[in-house]
């Protein structure tokens, strides 16, 4: 009986506690663990894991305070107490963070035309080779986008703020094939 008063007092106190000194908590290098371990064990839908890759991403890049409360790991602080962050509240907080690490590049202004290509000569030979040259490729066979990426190759090089490559424009997936390190496409 006094396990369950002291856990019910623990809980009271907890929730009182501001989101500020929660955030002071994950500032420790056990969120990045937790959110590792979320991404890893796969017990989060598709949008949350979205959401724990760009939160580490903006933790990392403007501080864990910047960033705020992990909604999907320790829940949306309501007037009720603590509840499951819904899947709008989760997306868009998802969105923010994503809008804040790739902000829009300013308009240039000229008054000439600009040329534009999609891909380089060899970028596109690769594109071709592995999803006849289409960049939103998904056949379900667990590649994504031009080069076909997989998520964990994806997550590694790519720009996680696009869920998978096929959601990313083609000079962000010929980016990311530009850093891979190894010979990823040995056959094309």
């Amino acid at each position: 009986m006094r396990n369950r008063i002291a856990a019910a007092v623990l809980g009271v106190a907890l929730v009182g506690v501001p989101a500020v000194a929660q955030a002071d908590n994950e500032r420790a290098p056990g969120y990045e663990r937790a959110i590792k371990a979320g991404l890893a064990n796969g017990e989060h839908k598709p949008y949350e894991k979205r959401y724990l890759r760009l939160y580490q991403r903006f933790a990392d890049e403007f501080g864990v305070e910047q960033a705020g409360r992990n909604v999907v790991l320790f829940g949306a602080l309501t007037d009720k107490g603590v509840n499951d962050a819904s899947r709008n509240r989760v997306t868009t907080d998802a969105d923010e963070f994503a809008a804040a690490l790739n902000p829009a590049p300013a308009p240039v202004e000229t008054t000439e035309p600009v040329a534009t290509t999609e891909s380089s000569g060899a970028a596109s030979s690769t594109v071709q080779c592995e999803s006849g040259g289409d960049y939103s490729a998904n056949t379900g066979n667990g590649y994504y986008g031009g080069y076909q990426f997989d998520s964990g190759t994806w997550d590694a090089y790519g720009d996680p703020s696009y869920g998978e490559a096929n959601e990313a424009p083609p000079a962000v997936q010929d980016a990311a094939a530009a850093s891979v390190p190894y010979d990823a496409w040995p056959n094309c």
